[in-house]
């Protein structure tokens, strides 16, 4: 027992420097963080400012609406408004209403810079203190208007990340003058009512003369100093450590914490008690207890860590272990600098459709075995979900032929279980920081790294960069401007003929979208389409290019001219619209169209979800006379079942599927029994991508009759292709 007693008094000091040392350490990492936190809001304040500040940005309500939406996403903001120069305020929240003349007003309108206000007069309706960064929007050199986002500072310091400061004492937010923004939620009695934190300071050495020298002293550095602290006494014989550290970039704010020594003495009571205690059970029970302990312990231990930590499917890692051993491991190891990684295996669902689930699930356990040969003790590796993986690794400049080396072994192990498909492993990578603290952002930074990655699935790896956040700017911009470019006509439509190379003449010709800017630029389907595909918006725009395309036939029949059929793809989204069938022939109706001149292209990909639903979608269509088109054929898996069970009338050779044809012999002689079974079946074979006379010499050999491609034209304006064509 007095070795023990011996034993926890040195505990009690190791455990008050180690914690004192973590105390200080920890409030720098959270003013860091609170800082960073801050700054985070301005930024995105300003990215919404410089957004409709860009001349190309339309300014219209509209705009504006939709800028405070999608950026107060990006922020837990109490408030985000944009007020013009008529006082007029625009709400995130979609509310318009006049803002009065006021000293608040006048506080947060009259900068002409970004900025960070704090002032008596911005309270929320609780009365409670809240923070205003304010962005003025200058358009010419003119103001017209300024955002404003507003933070609540009440409980900010009640977050996990504050969590181990609020356990060890009281925390504030202080300005330089010392005076008190905001509080933890754990400051009580006389020093919640207190205004400055040079009365707290007093408050708890009882205000004499030498706190109100320390107080001093604590209160002169704020403004000087990055990091102070300071050691009261207080009247009852303990010691009160109070430091302070400055928020980066914050304009004079600091975080500031006091540490009660006498914590670490009511913790340490009960360690000194209860080892007296299992001291006297081990002298009467020793033998009996140690079997006992360790059996239950074990088996508890087991159980609990199965269910907790590891993954049903691939009996490794779960994502719970990931998520706890991370941070701790990174800590223990803080010399090696290291990266998270967020992996997927690359079109997945293939391998559950072409093998079943119990064998992909075989394909999601061997990557958890061979990536267990990979990852060192220092590092981690798990599955979080499906088939998504994440790894700790550490930056030795080893990591890529590592990656390479482990997916070369999964292949090899998949081949000999029987599948032939490779297992490809898409990778997100974020490069961590100094500062970084918060596992999840990093995560999610990899996780949009990996998101960022093409379909076509030529790169299979990307780092985490500014050029995502750019991506997303980007987005916004498209998003900001495509209802007005709509509206305003800017979506042109252009012609690309299919050429008869038999009669060598024109035969149609497929109808595709180009934005054409006010200020004379083009932009091309690529940088727009698919941000229309996962908005929605593409749907507006494929009924917009059908009516387009009624017209100007209709205008050809109306001058006498004869006019050429005209295909136009129809997008996954605008076939799920319960009523599609009903919109296609308004449209074509409203302008009285002869059957046969409008002909919708469906890509062969549409249907390997919902095929069911797809073929009913495309009998309706039939039924209505409307010509239908394979696109892509050759690019799928199911090309022959499906003209089975869908009454097409073309198909449009895939142009790598011909390429490769007329090229190869054998490949050749599938083309040409293609090219015959559909002519046998009525249906009009069309080959894309021709851009030489020895492709067009050769499709005419296997007896093809339809092209399309740059040999014979690139899409061109309408009024091109009739000047050209009719």
């Amino acid at each position: 027992m007095f070795l023990c007693f011996i034993h926890i008094i040195d505990i009690k000091d190791t455990y008050e420097k180690h914690t004192v040392g973590d105390f200080t350490n920890y409030l720098d990492v959270a003013s860091q963080f609170l800082g960073n936190e801050i700054d985070q809001t301005q930024m995105v304040v300003q990215s919404a400012n410089e957004t409709l500040e860009n001349k190309d940005t339309v300014f219209s309500y509209i705009t504006i609406f939709n800028l405070l939406k999608s950026y107060a996403k990006l922020e837990n903001f109490y408030g985000f408004q944009f007020v013009d120069s008529n006082r007029q305020a625009y709400s995130a929240s979609g509310s318009i209403f006049t803002m009065l003349d006021s000293e608040t007003f006048n506080l947060l309108y009259t900068g002409d810079t970004p900025s960070i206000i704090m002032d008596d007069s911005l309270v929320d309706d609780d009365g409670r203190p809240i923070l205003a960064f304010c962005s003025p929007c200058f358009r010419n050199e003119i103001k017209i208007g300024v955002f404003f986002a507003y933070k609540k500072l009440d409980g900010m310091l009640d977050e996990n990340t504050y969590s181990y400061l609020n356990q060890l004492g009281n925390t504030f937010l202080v300005d330089k003058d010392g005076t008190i923004i905001t509080k933890s939620g754990n400051v009580t009695g006389g020093m919640k009512e207190q205004k400055n934190i040079y009365d707290v300071i007093l408050n708890y050495a009882d205000s004499d003369t030498n706190a109100i020298t320390e107080a001093n002293d604590f209160i002169s550095s704020l403004g000087t100093e990055q990091n102070f602290s300071i050691d009261i006494s207080t009247n009852n014989n303990s010691h009160v450590i109070a430091a302070f550290s400055e928020l980066e970039g914050s304009q004079d704010l600091y975080l500031v914490c006091f540490f009660n020594e006498k914590i670490l003495d009511s913790e340490m009571q009960p360690i000194m008690l209860r080892s007296i205690l299992v001291c006297l059970a081990i002298i009467l029970l020793m033998i009996l207890i140690i079997i006992l302990i360790w059996l239950s312990f074990n088996r508890s231990n087991h159980t609990i860590e199965k269910i907790a930590y590891y993954d049903p499917v691939t009996g490794g890692k779960n994502y719970n272990y990931f998520n706890d051993r991370a941070i701790e491991i990174m800590n223990n190891n803080s010399i090696y600098p290291y990266m998270i990684l967020r992996m997927d295996i690359a079109n997945f669902r293939y391998l559950n459709e072409a093998y079943g689930h119990k064998r992909a699930d075989e394909v999601l356990k061997i990557c958890n075995e061979i990536a267990g040969n990979y990852f060192s003790d220092k590092e981690l590796f798990a599955r979080m979900f499906s088939d998504q993986y994440v790894a700790l690794c550490i930056n030795d400049g080893d990591a890529e032929e590592r990656r390479i080396r482990m997916i070369e072994d999964i292949n090899e192990r998949a081949r000999a279980i029987g599948i032939k498909y490779p297992v490809r492993l898409k990778c997100g990578i974020y490069l961590i920081r100094k500062n970084d603290t918060d596992l999840e952002i990093m995560i999610d930074r990899a996780n949009a790294a990996r998101k960022s990655l093409e379909g076509d699935e030529k790169v299979l790896i990307a780092y985490y960069s500014n050029s995502i956040i750019q991506s997303m700017r980007k987005i916004d911009k498209v998003e900001s401007e495509m209802v007005a470019a709509l509206e305003n006509g800017e979506f042109k439509v252009f012609l690309q003929p299919k050429w008869d190379i038999v009669k060598d003449k024109l035969a149609g010709a497929e109808a595709l979208v180009r934005w054409m800017k006010p200020d004379g630029n083009i932009v091309y389907p690529d940088d727009f389409i698919p941000i229309f595909e996962k908005n929605g918006f593409i749907e507006k725009l494929d009924f917009y290019m059908l009516e387009a395309v009624c017209r100007f036939i209709r205008k050809l029949i109306d001058d006498g001219l004869e006019p050429t059929p005209v295909s136009i793809n129809q997008s996954k989204i605008l076939l799920h619209n319960p009523e599609y069938v009903q919109n296609i022939c308004r449209i074509v109706q409203k302008y009285n169209l002869p059957n046969g001149l409008i002909e919708l292209e469906i890509t062969e990909t549409l249907f390997f979800n919902e095929k069911e639903k797809m073929i009913h979608i495309m009998n309706e269509l039939k039924e209505k006379n409307i010509i239908l088109s394979m696109d892509d054929f050759g690019s799928g898996y199911s090309s022959l079942n499906l003209l089975k069970d869908i009454p097409f009338d073309v198909l449009k050779i895939d142009r790598l599927f011909f390429t490769e044809s007329i090229t190869s012999k054998a490949s050749t002689w599938i083309l040409r029994k293609i090219v015959e079974m559909a002519e046998g079946l009525g249906i009009q074979v069309v080959c894309e991508g021709v851009e030489t006379i020895e492709q067009v010499n050769a499709l005419r050999e296997i007896g093809c009759h339809y092209v399309q491609g740059y040999f014979y034209s690139r899409p061109i304006p309408v009024l091109d292709f009739v000047k050209k064509y009719l």
